[in-house]
C-alpha cells in the first residue's frame, strides 16, 4: 500500500533524526512540567502576583541573554557536549528548587538556570536538525520536529498542573528530574554525534575555501530577516496563547479548554501539509498564505462573542501559525552554510524569544490599563506587518530573479 507522499518522505529522514525528536520530546516535557507547576508552588508559598511574574519572566530573559553564546559555541563544539551543558543546566536548576523549595532567591537562581539549559537545548538541537535533514525534505523534517515539541506541550503543563493542584510539587520536581534523565540515555544512544556526515561536510567547505576553520560568532546576519519574520509570529504567540483565558473572560465566553485543543490539532496538521509545499513550492508561497490566515483568525477573535467563532478563529490561527515556522526554520539553513548556521540559528531564535517575550508584556499591559481586546489589536497590526514584510520580500526576489534572466548572455558571439 503506498503512503500519501507527506509521509512517504519521511522513509528518507536517517535514524539520528527520530532519536532528536524523541529526545527534544522528553526535554520539554521535563520543562513543560514547570509551566503550570510553578505558578501554583510560588501562590501557596505566598510570593505576591508580581514577584511570580518576573520570576517567570526571568526563565525567557536568561534564554534570550545567552542565545548568541550558544550559537558561538556551536560552530566551535561538537554538539554532543552541548546537549549535555543543556540538561546539566537544567537538571542543576531543578536539584537546587527541590533542596530549597521555599526559598524565593534559590527558586531566582534555579529558574535562570533552567532558562540557560533550555536556550542551550533549543538551539542545538534546531541547528542540529537542520543538518541532519536531506535537504530535499528539509521543511518537513522541520514539520515533524515541531511536532514532537507541540506533543510534549500538550500533556506535560496539564500533569503539572494536577500534580501541584493537590500539593505535589516536589513529586512534580523529581519526575521533572527523572524525565530529564531517560532525555540523558536517549542522547546517549544517538551516537557520536559529531562525526556525522554534516560535521564532515563542515570540514569539507573549510579544506576547499583555503581556510583555517573559523571562530564561532556572536551574531549572524544571515538569521535576522528570518527572525525578523518569525518575531510578527511568536509576538501573537506570546500575546494570545497565555492570556487566552482572561480573553475568552472578558468576552463572557465558557469552554476555554476547547480553544487549546482545535488549536493544538489543527496546528499539528498544518505542520505536516505546509512543510511539504514549503519544499516543492517554495518558502516564502508558504509563509505569506500562513501569515495571512494568522490575520483573519485574530480579527475574527477580536469581533467574536461566541463560542463556536472563537473556536474557527482558534483553528485558523493553528493552520496559520503551523506553515509558517518550519519555512522560516528551513529559510535559515538555505541561507547559511553549515560550518555558520550554528550562530545564524541562535540569532534567529533570540529573535523568535524576544517578539515572543513582547507579545506577553503587550498583552499584559493593555490587559491592565485599557482592553484585552486593544491587545489583540496590537496582535493584528504586528501580524499585519510580518506578512506585509513577507510579501516584501518575495516581490525583491521575484525582481532580482526576472533582472538576472533579462540579462543578456555576452558568450555568445553574434
Amino acid at each position: 500500500m503506498k503512503l500519501p507522499s507527506f509521509l512517504e518522505s519521511f522513509k528518507t529522514l536517517p535514524k539520528v533524526f527520530w532519536l532528536l525528536c524523541l529526545t527534544t520530546t522528553l526535554f520539554y516535557s521535563a520543562s513543560h512540567l514547570f509551566t503550570t507547576m510553578l505558578p501554583i508552588h510560588l501562590n501557596g508559598i505566598h510570593v505576591s502576583p508580581a514577584e511570580s511574574g518576573k520570576l517567570l519572566a526571568l526563565f525567557l530573559v536568561a534564554s534570550v541573554l545567552v542565545r548568541p553564546w550558544v550559537g558561538k559555541l556551536y560552530e566551535e563544539w561538537p554538539p554532543r557536549r552541548l546537549f549535555l551543558v543543556a540538561m546539566a543546566f537544567f537538571g542543576a536548576g531543578t536539584i537546587l528548587m527541590l533542596l530549597m523549595p521555599n526559598t524565593l532567591w534559590v527558586l531566582w537562581v534555579a529558574r535562570a538556570l533552567q532558562g540557560v539549559g533550555f536556550s542551550f537545548f533549543n538551539s542545538v538541537s534546531y541547528s542540529y536538525l537542520t543538518e541532519t535533514v536531506p535537504e530535499q525534505s528539509r521543511a518537513r523534517g522541520i514539520a515533524m520536529f515541531s511536532n514532537a515539541i507541540k506533543l510534549a506541550m500538550a500533556y506535560a503543563p496539564a500533569i503539572g498542573w494536577v500534580m501541584a493542584e493537590r500539593g505535589w510539587c516536589i513529586e512534580a520536581m523529581l519526575l521533572s528530574l527523572g524525565i530529564m534523565l531517560g532525555a540523558l540515555f536517549v542522547l546517549l544512544r544517538m551516537g557520536n554525534l559529531e562525526t556525522h556526515h554534516t560535521k564532515q561536510n563542515a570540514r569539507q567547505e573549510m579544506q576547499e575555501s583555503s581556510r583555517t576553520p573559523i571562530k564561532g560568532r556572536l551574531f549572524n546576519i544571515k538569521g535576522v530577516t528570518p527572525g525578523l519574520l518569525i518575531a510578527s509570529n511568536s509576538f501573537v504567540f506570546g500575546a494570545l496563547i497565555p492570556f487566552i483565558p482572561l480573553i475568552v473572560a472578558s468576552k463572557g465566553i465558557e469552554h476555554v479548554e476547547s480553544f487549546h485543543l482545535f488549536y493544538a490539532f489543527s496546528l499539528i496538521a498544518s505542520r505536516f501539509l505546509g512543510g511539504e509545499s514549503s519544499d516543492k513550492f517554495g518558502r516564502l508561497y508558504t509563509v505569506i498564505p500562513g501569515m495571512a490566515l494568522v490575520v483573519v483568525s485574530l480579527i475574527g477573535m477580536f469581533y467574536s462573542f461566541g463560542t463556536v467563532p472563537l473556536l474557527i478563529s482558534a483553528v485558523l490561527y493553528g493552520l496559520g501559525s503551523g506553515v509558517v515556522q518550519p519555512s522560516i526554520v528551513a529559510m535559515v539553513a538555505d541561507r547559511t552554510k553549515v560550518s555558520e548556521r550554528g550562530s545564524a540559528m541562535a540569532t534567529y531564535t533570540m529573535l523568535a524569544d524576544s517578539g515572543q517575550g513582547l507579545g506577553m508584556m503587550a498583552m499584559g499591559y493593555f490587559g491592565q490599563h485599557f482592553t484585552y481586546d486593544t491587545g489583540l489589536g496590537s496582535a493584528v497590526v504586528i501580524a499585519l506587518a510580518g506578512l506585509i514584510f513577507a510579501v516584501t520580500l518575495s516581490m525583491q526576489k521575484k525582481a532580482k530573479r526576472s533582472r538576472v534572466t533579462a540579462q543578456p548572455n555576452h558568450s555568445k558571439v553574434a
